[in-house]
């Protein structure tokens, strides 16, 4: 790790899912090693990014009351300071039309649940590194 990787505060991770259990998953995984924010439905994460600083990377679940998370997916992808966060897709659902409208939101990752705690931790951990650093 060099001098400005220590200097710069921890990388921000946006975690939207409507379920409980899920978000404490999320809390467990990687709020030691991250700063985290977590949300619990879609209409959330667009008036929290409307009012903060873009995070470096989102999870989004599919299934969440508001809006779902494909649609602040596809979103987020049209908003000029947003389009270049990688977006993870989280769901239960396992059909082509869920995963034909993940990639038609341009979301960079789609995983299905249940999540595998190693691999989960790898893949955002791979989705970070692609971020543009400043």
């Amino acid at each position: 790790m060099s001098i400005s990787q220590l200097s710069r505060s921890k990388k921000t991770i946006l975690a939207a899912d409507d379920q409980e259990g899920q978000r404490l998953i999320f809390d467990l995984m990687f709020s030691s090693i991250y700063d985290l924010v977590l949300l619990k439905d879609g209409k959330e994460v667009l008036d929290y990014l409307k009012l903060n600083p873009p995070p470096d990377l989102i999870i989004l679940d599919v299934e969440m009351p508001e809006v779902n998370g494909l649609d602040v997916c596809s979103r987020i992808k049209r908003v000029g300071r947003l389009k270049e966060i990688p977006v993870v897709i989280v769901t239960s659902l396992d059909d082509v039309n869920t995963k034909t409208l993940a990639q038609m939101s341009k979301a960079d990752k789609l995983i299905s649940k249940p999540l595998s705690g190693k691999n989960f931790s790898a893949i955002v951990s791979e989705m970070l590194n692609k971020v543009p650093q400043a």
